[in-house]
């Protein structure tokens, strides 16, 4: 090897074993990465968490293009590992014999001279301090000479004939390290043929090793377009792995993704001389939002010499089918903000003219030029008054207050919900109506119409207006009222709540609390109700200050990112810690020794709501959830008697029965939840109505802590165990016949009362959703099976098209057995996920054995 880089020392050697390229040698990875940003995949050792790479170990495994790349750089040089190497001579066998009885013998001395040193120092402490009894300091004397005279009278050790380790590795041998340390154990390393003699199996050119016939990528049509597109993206700076956990080719990093998160996917494509069918493009927007990504649709005009790169679409992921979420670098494109703020102008029913609109948002990076953008083109569409957020601040469910309290037209919201922020970073702008909640899909899909044809935009020019201080102010005909972002909402969550019996139960100072706003937009409203309205001291707050790129974290309330609070909590013994997420949306609800899973929070949310939060005590009018959440709160709208419904997937879906009145308290399984207060899932709502109710619990029981709130209602309404299991880009067609089949098996007149191991079938359907308000009918939501214990398994299939699929599992069961309330949620649900495997044989349709993400 040391000829080898001799002979090529400005080049990578590249291990090809198995059509497979590996890096071996730290340095290289490290030349790899520092020199020329490619991540490749570290593969040595197994995980302990499947989260990062930086979990394993080298070897690093190179994806075909970074291969490809490297050669065409002249920086690297395929090594054909099946024929590289060869047998040591009988000359290397013998001196590697030799070598190995100097080392044994060297390290034996030395391991006798460190235990001399340590007998010296020893004795010479004991004499010191003379604290040692003579005559058990004569008795260890004795034995340490007894002991040297073995050793002295022991044969000198020669080493085992290592032939039969050499039978079994016949490529293979020693030889001696050139450390300059205490021998000890060397490293194996292997003889490679001389570069000289013009045998070695080492290739400089892709051309060379393809007539070897040892690398032949890229061949095909597709891997020329993949490396093309991959080469004309890594130009541009940006670093990338594979793509297929989000469904498309690569995953497109701004920078090491060690310090930034992906911003897009990218697909490539590979028929420039044909129109993109509907379907790929619907297909995308799809694969767009269920990963959150934006999706970038790339083709290469393939020749007989260069190919070429055209960036076709890129199709913005949607959140709630209302929110275009991109990197901050698209919106900064010229005309990019302004053509999308015209479209959602143009598709206001009643037209921008004449109009009271809103606007602010998270304060994440590129917001300041946003509102200012925002402010010229209302200004120059005729709107009559904006109502803006001081500095541009107004988190997501202030905002759906605002627009409710001022019957507002509706609202333009500046975020990208739970994305990282900065100038390599995402940036969203979202549109809400007049009832406070996400447009619908109606207005959304006439906004993309729009995108795609304008050709014009209207504003009117003139210098920035001072969003930092309150006031009225005008730009062209339009009124500018510039309002407190926190005041209403504050007000109106006490209003909401009983602030004065919190207070008095936080002010006895047995009770901690903890809130992280993650440098998200909570922070300043965060402030003004647990420091200024119920009189905590300032470290019940954390992160608090909002910043563009919030502090250089990940502002999604979890276990993961919110690390520092998880550790906090548990550090410190804290009573109780709350998260939410960059526009305040989210919440994560954390106590000492507990974390609430939101299927459970809001269903104890749900059963206390009318005796401890004021705001209900009128009653409640419903219940609901998203169809894949835990039924927990199913269990409490049956004992109080509450209306209950079943939703797909989709807050809109809420908005509209709380628009009809029949729908009070909701919630789904990421992390949202909300009531009808807005038309917009609300995290510090959450989290003050868990502080009501553990203020109302500890009235009734001193030391009633959040792990004793979860105890009881387990022991009042059960347990449900709850889990996703997501299988990945497996085949659309089968996939598709393994719901058919399902179907099948689940419309037989036997289905129903059937056993699946000892779990009886009570009820199975695939879920079709009816609005009782509009009428409007949502069909194939998931096949589910529900069992007479509560227990149910749902299949669904989403990501059909060109990409593959996505089957996702979830897996829940019910007990009401006290002495299984604390089992760990993968064993309890360990037979009824066997259950659902074998009524689906998932693993003969689809190949796997073992999902890609379990959450």
């Amino acid at each position: 090897m040391d000829e080898l880089r001799a002979f090529y020392p400005d080049r990578v050697p590249i291990h090809l074993s198995n059509g497979i390229a590996y890096v071996w040698e730290s340095r290289d990875v490290e030349f790899v990465r520092a020199k020329h940003n490619l991540c490749g995949l570290l593969s040595g050792t197994l995980p302990l968490i499947p989260q990062q790479n930086v979990f394993l170990g080298l070897p690093l495994r190179l994806l075909p293009e970074e291969v490809v790349l490297l050669l065409r750089r002249g920086a690297a040089i395929l090594i054909d590992e099946a024929h590289a190497y060869f047998p040591p001579t009988e000359a290397e066998r013998e001196a590697f014999f030799e070598r190995e009885a100097q080392r044994i013998l060297a390290q034996k001395e030395a391991t006798i001279q460190q235990q001399e040193e340590h007998r010296k120092r020893v004795e010479d402490a004991m004499h010191g301090e003379n604290t040692v009894d003579p005559k058990a300091l004569e008795r260890r004397r004795a034995r340490q000479a007894s002991k040297q005279e073995k050793n002295a009278a022991a044969p000198s050790a020669v080493p085992q004939d290592p032939a039969s380790v050499l039978e079994r590795m016949p490529y293979v041998h020693y030889t001696q390290g050139s450390s300059k340390e205490v021998p000890g154990y060397r490293p194996l390393t292997r003889t490679m043929q001389s570069v000289k003699d013009g045998k070695v199996n080492a290739y400089d050119t892709l051309k060379d090793a393809a007539l070897a016939e040892v690398w032949e990528y890229p061949k095909t049509a597709e891997q020329r377009a993949r490396c093309a597109v991959f080469e004309d993206l890594h130009g541009k700076g940006y670093f990338m792995s594979t793509g297929l956990r989000f469904g498309g080719d690569f995953v497109v990093y701004p920078g090491d993704p060690l310090r930034y998160h992906s911003h897009f996917t990218v697909t490539v494509l590979t028929t420039p001389d044909q129109p993109l069918a509907a379907f790929q493009i619907i297909a995308s927007g799809r694969l767009g939002t269920a990963v959150k990504k934006s999706h970038l649709l790339s083709q290469a005009y393939l020749t007989s010499t260069d190919d070429e790169v055209a960036w076709m679409q890129r199709t913005e992921g949607l959140d709630d089918a209302s929110n275009a979420v991109a990197s901050v670098k698209v919106f900064e494109q010229e005309h990019y903000t302004e053509n999308f703020v015209q479209a959602i102008l143009d598709a206001i029913p009643d037209g921008p003219k004449g109009s009271t609109l809103l606007v602010g948002g998270d304060g994440r990076y590129f917001s300041e030029p946003a509102v200012q953008t925002i402010i010229r083109i209302c200004a120059g569409n005729g709107v009559n008054k904006l109502i803006v957020g001081q500095n541009g601040i107004l988190s997501t469910p202030a905002a759906s207050h605002v627009i409710r309290q001022r019957k507002a037209t509706g609202g333009i919201l500046l975020t990208a919900s739970h994305n990282p922020g900065g100038p390599d970073a995402d940036f969203g702008i979202k549109y809400n109506t007049k009832n406070g909640g996400p447009a619908p899909e109606s207005v959304t899909d006439k906004i993309f119409e729009l995108t795609k044809s304008l050709d014009h935009y209207f504003l009117v020019d003139g210098p920035d207006v001072d969003i930092a201080a309150q006031g009225t102010k005008r730009h062209g005909e339009m009124d500018i009222e510039v309002i407190d972002s926190v005041k209403d909402y504050v007000d109106y969550l006490a209003q909401i709540f009983d602030f004065d019996m919190i207070r008095s139960f936080l002010g006895n100072g047995d009770f901690s609390v903890r809130f992280d706003a993650l440098h998200g937009v909570t922070g300043p409203y965060a402030e003004a109700i647990f420091l200024d309205r119920l009189g905590l001291g300032k470290n019940a707050v954390q992160n608090t200050l909002p910043l563009p790129d919030f502090g250089g974290g990940h502002p999604d309330p979890n276990l993961t990112y919110a690390k520092s609070l998880v550790n906090a909590v548990e550090k410190e013994q804290l009573s109780f810690g709350a998260a939410s997420d960059g526009d305040g949306d989210r919440n994560m609800i954390l106590g000492k020794g507990a974390f609430v899973n939101p299927s459970d929070s809001v269903a104890i949310i749900a059963d206390w709501a009318e005796r401890v939060i004021p705001y209900f005590k009128g009653g409640i009018r419903g219940l609901a959830r998203s169809m894949p959440t835990s039924g927990a709160i199913d269990r409490v709208a049956k004992a109080h008697n509450y209306e209950f419904f079943e939703v797909p997937t989709g807050w809109k879906f809420f908005g509209n029965l709380m628009d009809a009145e029949r729908l009070s308290i909701c919630g789904e399984e990421s992390f949202g939840t909300g009531s009808d207060h807005i038309r917009e899932k609300d995290g510090l709502w959450a989290v003050v109505a868990w502080l009501s109710i553990l203020a109302a619990a500890n009235k009734e029981k001193p030391g009633t802590s959040v792990h004793d709130v979860l105890q009881a209602h387990y022991n009042k309404y059960g347990r449900n165990f709850f889990s996703r299991y997501d299988y990945e880009e497996v085949s659309s067609d089968n996939a598709a016949k393994m719901m058919d089949a399902l179907r099948s098996k689940s419309e037989t007149p036997t289905f129903i009362g059937s056993q699946l191991g000892a779990f009886k079938v009570a009820e199975a359907a695939d879920f079709s959703y009816v609005d009782p308000i509009d009428g409007s009918v949502s069909k194939h939501q998931g096949l589910y099976v529900c069992f007479d214990d509560g227990s149910r398994i749902i299949f669904r299939l989403s990501g059909t098209g060109s990409m593959g699929a996505t089957i996702r599992l979830y897996v829940e069961k019910y007990t009401h057995d006290p002495s299984e309330y604390n089992a760990d949620v993968q064993v309890a649900l360990k037979p009824l996920i066997h259950e659902a495997l074998t009524l689906s044989a998932l693993q003969q349709w689809t190949g796997r054995n073992a999902p890609t993400v379990i959450t």
